[in-house]
């Protein structure tokens, strides 16, 4: 193993066309420096697995793999919260830079929010109050989240398809 001047480990890298060529070793590179890494490509994953585990075992990192295609902004939008969800990341920056030079940027707060990962009341307050506040829509996130927590004294799941078409009281 190489001398690494830095360390990357706890630190998780993307690295978009990494399954060949200057992404294959950049991503061996942040590996040695002890950064997870998640490769990416447009090959099926079957063919990417032998790179994947070659990584994972020369230098003991944790190696992934996505398919998208970046020319695809609704793809991009879906790699990135499925790799955002998959890690449960309390926070992301997400910036998209694009062939035009134009540039998104998103941060996402609490992201975690699956069954394997659930939120604490407090992040789904919070994430309510974010969603909210998104785009400077003035909705007030008080009667939401009021909402929100009546439901558990419901029978049922329909009570969601009210609150949904905005009929809940």
């Amino acid at each position: 193993m190489h001398a690494t001047p830095f360390n990357l480990m706890g630190k998780t890298a993307l690295i978009t066309g990494s399954t060949g060529g200057i992404g294959c070793a950049l991503a061996q590179g942040l590996a040695r420096a002890g950064c997870d890494i998640v490769l990416h490509g447009l090959e099926e994953h079957s063919s990417v697995k032998h790179l994947q585990i070659e990584i994972e075992r020369t230098y003991g990192v944790e190696v992934s793999y996505v398919r998208a295609d970046l020319a695809d902004v609704p793809a991009i939008v879906d790699m990135m919260e499925g790799l955002i969800h998959a890690n449960c990341a309390e926070s992301a920056l997400i910036t998209l830079h694009f062939r035009n030079g134009r540039t998104v940027c998103n941060h996402v707060e609490t992201a975690c929010g699956s069954l394997g990962a659930p939120l604490t009341d407090t992040d789904l307050e919070r994430k309510l109050r974010t969603l909210c506040a998104w785009g400077g829509s003035g909705c007030d996130s008080q009667p939401l989240i009021d909402a929100v927590w009546s439901l558990q004294d419901q029978d049922d799941a329909g009570a969601m398809m009210l609150l949904a078409a905005g009929q809940f009281n």
